[in-house]
């Protein structure tokens, strides 16, 4: 039985511990997030930002604030990676292993938490609702996270005992957060505020001088971050600034209970009244660390609760409010919950952490069997893979006509290969950079004209109501080129050569 004994005592190892844990969690969230990668048709979103990202580089630049108001990183990126590959599940995994990365950073590298806190942070992160999202989409989010993430990780371990390799590494993290979501400036912003509060104080103490020397590093690094903000902050002036309803209306949506307590109550996993017990994590969290007067924990705090009165007062007016947006919030959230159960779990048992295994095991062990189904299901043969399957039945040149011309951005994902498709989509500029939402009567009869009898198909995807063009300039003038009307394809109007 020496061996069982040598065993056991191996698995109290710190380093073995959070090895274990580590892949426990790696296994939860593939079993829980890494279902329907392959699977689940793209979102307009998605297409959109795969629309993007296979412009030129120079294109890149610009047209993600024009079009989808986002800043260019995420779009630079994944350029460079449809490259190598444009499947569903190749472009979604990067947003998979951005969340892992969360995970992942928060069990092996966070030192401001005890062992066990880690894993509870990791595990929190990845089972929420918002993580399962943004690691299966084609969007900035996840990216986002993990640079808010580090972003605020290494603001505070700048703050309380500043290094240049420290300085440097919250520079490119938070540019980088900064260059992939608009949001995620209420993070930079917290940072400041903080940051000048703490120099008001300090200067009334210690005096200009002292306080300066103190913090000089912080300060020059956050300079440094603010310089390279300065572009894509013109960018986003020019191409997406536009009056908002005032301030006293988004005071009061900033302000605005029942949408601080419903985000909080998604961030808190839990349903009430067991989600109070994560409410009373961070309330621990925040009286034993202001107690000891470790104030940083008021930046997390502002993060994880002043991003949803941000966000909402922001984008009032502009834009509907989604629970991804809160994204850059939920890390901070995470961490505050972790670091009030390192508090509450100081001087536990070595044998606690084995009880974790076992909960992490569990976990992974009830999402297995849907993701094991996700994984054996065929492909299913439905919506636009349907669409691309059918218009590659008929041989020769077809093209293909959107009343609402974005709409088009789905077909143009998955039938990315076929040469034999022109889409019609009237795009433009800004919004209307993936088609406009309506076509006009003259970009319908010159985009017929100009292909005159050479296709084989005419097809028109069609809306009804007083903008649509199929009645009044489509079939009138296919119609005219001798075109005549087959059965519809998939939901689209169709008119062929006879």
């Amino acid at each position: 039985m020496n061996w069982l004994r040598n065993l056991w005592r191996r698995l109290d190892e710190p380093a073995t511990g959070l090895g274990i844990a580590f892949v426990l969690v790696v296994l939860v969230h593939l079993f829980r997030n890494g279902q329907g990668l392959a699977m689940k048709e793209l979102s307009l979103d998605e297409a959109g930002t795969w629309g993007i990202a296979v412009q030129s580089f120079w294109r890149n630049c610009t047209l993600p604030t024009e079009f989808h108001s986002q800043p260019p990183l995420y779009y630079f990126l994944l350029h460079l990676l449809v490259k190598f590959g444009e499947s569903e599940i190749y472009m979604r995994a990067t947003s998979w292993l951005f969340c892992l990365a969360v995970a992942g950073y928060a069990i092996l590298g966070l030192r401001e938490i005890n062992p066990l806190s880690r894993v509870v942070l990791a595990a929190f992160f990845v089972l929420n609702p918002l993580t399962n999202w943004i690691s299966r989409n084609v969007r900035p989010y996840a990216l986002a996270a993990l640079a808010g993430f580090f972003s605020l990780v290494f603001f505070v371990r700048v703050f309380e005992e500043s290094s240049r390799k420290r300085a440097i590494a919250y520079v490119v993290a938070t540019t980088v957060m900064l260059w992939v979501t608009p949001l995620a400036v209420w993070t930079f912003a917290s940072q400041i505020l903080f940051a000048l509060v703490v120099f008001g104080l300090g200067m009334r103490r210690h005096g200009f001088r002292a306080t300066l020397d103190r913090y000089r590093l912080l300060a020059k690094a956050m300079v440094a971050t603010g310089l390279l903000y300065v572009p894509y902050f013109l960018m986003a002036i020019h191409y997406q600034l536009k009056p908002g309803p005032g301030l006293v209306p988004a005071l009061q949506a900033a302000l605005n209970q029942q949408n601080l307590v419903g985000v909080l109550e998604g961030f808190a996993l839990l349903a009430p009244p067991f989600s109070l017990a994560v409410v009373g994590l961070i309330l621990l969290a925040l009286v034993v660390e202001l107690t000891a007067r470790r104030a940083t924990v008021l930046v997390w705090l502002m993060v994880a609760v002043g991003h949803i009165g941000f966000a909402y007062g922001f984008l009032l007016g502009r834009t509907g409010v989604y629970y991804h947006y809160m994204t850059p919030a939920y890390p901070a959230f995470c961490y505050l919950a972790a670091l009030g159960f390192h508090h509450l779990t100081e001087g536990a048992s070595r044998h606690a952490f084995k009880v974790a295994w076992v909960v992490l095991f569990l976990l992974a062990l009830a999402h297995f069997d849907s993701f094991r189904a996700s994984v054996a299901a065929p492909m299913p043969d439905e919506g636009w893979r349907r669409v691309r399957a059918a218009l590659a039945t008929i041989p020769g040149q077809k093209v293909i006509f959107f009343d609402t011309g974005y709409n088009g951005q789905f077909l143009e994902y998955y039938a990315r290969k076929d040469r034999d498709l022109v889409f019609a989509t009237m795009k433009g500029t800004g919004w209307a950079s993936g088609g406009d939402n309506h076509l006009d009567p003259g970009y319908v009869q010159g985009v017929i004209r100009e292909h005159g009898t050479g296709p084989v198909c005419y097809l028109y995807r069609v809306e009804e109501g007083p903008l649509s063009q199929y009645l009044a300039t489509f079939v009138p003038e296919v119609s005219a080129l001798g075109y005549t009307e087959m059965p519809a394809l998939e939901g689209f109007a169709r008119y062929c050569r006879s």
